[in-house]
């Protein structure tokens, strides 16, 4: 069966409406051109832009009638305006145009999230987001989520993930209030601890106890960094850091929340995880999430290489190796075990050192962390002398390759 365009039913109720109200063709005309293209239906609500129907030709229409008949033509029992998003406590001005209970339900990857529609924000850009904290949320992990509103990220990661128990701070009282309908709908509760109040006051309770630390407030988090560092453990964790960056240049936006995690814990290590991108936030600006890697450990560094002494390389080219625990062979005699010893962060692979190739070292990397016999490490780079040998690596799965002279340039020294 053809499914019936609602944009036609809307044309034709307004268009119907409109010459009821004895409007003039040419009136008529550039009013229908100017019924809205676009809006958000769920259920049996539909939230309209908030630029539909706002310009003067429209106002001496506007009416309840006015507002049933674009409800009735799109098919719902609630009509809403989109509004701004404004103050600390992030608060909806939704405008309740058609329908008296503004108390919606969303379901989305088989989590129901409850709120009231004017007064709590639910941006449907980040669904993928959502799902992504549902999947790497580790067994037995404490989270903290800073700035929790109605469980947007704290939901899937109790729903669909594995974590012990997340603390969930917040002060606005009518995303506190959705937040327990979500857990208790969801049959989470017994998993998550509410902190009401200012999280610069709620989080002295929660230092030292988190894995994992969620910071999803936008568009400026940086406020809270000292907070999301404070609540990790003492080994370190991760941080997943929303922000606006460059379209284009997320590098030096990175590079600048690294300089000032590290400002902040000058004894710490801050290494980029992974970077996501959301949504487009506004034109040339993306909305992304940075997960930051901490640790009270240097970074460990092995590498197999065997014609050139490669920490003596990066120190003649300046990197600073205080940061890093290096070691480096000369052959590849059981490097496989050599590498599960020492579990490095960095991986170095010279192509051609014997007795066996670098290239081949690498697939039985691949094999054994296929297997759970071996943590992968986070970058594996390719370092032979030859492009067409590091275009090798790279198919077999390395993350990077440069040429060995070329190494002090890599970015790995600078994260």
């Amino acid at each position: 069966m053809r499914r019936e365009d609602p944009h036609l039913h809307l044309r034709d109720a307004m268009t119907k409406f409109l010459t009821s109200k004895i409007v003039e063709e040419d009136l008529l005309r550039e009013l229908i051109d100017d019924l809205p293209q676009r809006w958000e239906k769920f259920s049996n609500v539909v939230l309209l832009q908030n630029s539909a129907f706002k310009k003067p030709h429209w106002k001496e229409y506007i009416s309840i009638e006015f507002w049933q008949v674009v409800s009735s033509a799109l098919g719902v029992n609630i009509l809403v305006r989109i509004g701004e998003i404004i103050g600390e406590k992030r608060e909806s001005t939704v405008e309740m145009l058609v329908g008296d209970d503004d108390w919606v339900i969303r379901r989305e990857n088989g989590i129901d999230y409850g709120y009231n529609l004017t007064k709590c924000m639910f941006s449907t850009g980040n669904v993928n987001e959502r799902r992504r904290m549902g999947e790497v949320g580790k067994r037995d992990e404490i989270v903290v989520d800073l700035f929790a509103g109605i469980g947007y990220y704290s939901l899937p990661m109790l729903v669909a993930g594995e974590v012990e128990k997340i603390h969930c701070c917040e002060w606005n009282e009518n995303a506190i209030k959705a937040l327990n309908w979500n857990l208790k709908r969801n049959k989470v509760e017994h998993l998550c601890k509410i902190h009401e109040g200012d999280n610069r006051i709620t989080v002295a309770g929660l230092k030292g106890v988190a894995n994992r630390v969620i910071l999803g407030l936008l568009p400026n988090v940086e406020q809270a960094f000292d907070l999301g560092l404070a609540c990790l453990v003492d080994s370190g964790g991760i941080l997943h850091i929303h922000g606006i960056a460059p379209a284009k240049n997320y590098d030096d936006w990175i590079a600048e929340k690294l300089g000032e995690l590290r400002e902040i814990e000058p004894a710490k290590t801050f290494v980029e995880h992974s970077r996501v991108r959301v949504k487009s936030y506004a034109p040339h600006w993306d909305h992304i999430v940075l997960d930051v890697l901490v640790s009270s450990r240097k970074q460990r560094v092995m590498a197999f290489e065997d014609s050139v002494d490669i920490n003596a390389l990066l120190v003649s080219g300046g990197v600073d190796l205080t940061k890093f625990e290096f070691h480096q062979y000369w052959n590849t005699m059981d490097a496989i075990d050599k590498i599960r010893e020492f579990s490095p962060d960095i991986l170095l692979l010279d192509h051609f050192i014997p007795p066996i190739k670098g290239l081949e070292v690498l697939n039985l990397v691949n094999q054994n962390v296929e297997q759970a016999e071996l943590n992968r490490p986070r970058k594996i780079i390719g370092i032979s002398s030859s492009n067409s040998a590091n275009q090798d690596m790279l198919y077999a799965g390395a993350d990077s390759a440069i040429v060995k002279f070329k190494l002090t340039e890599h970015e790995v020294w600078r994260a």
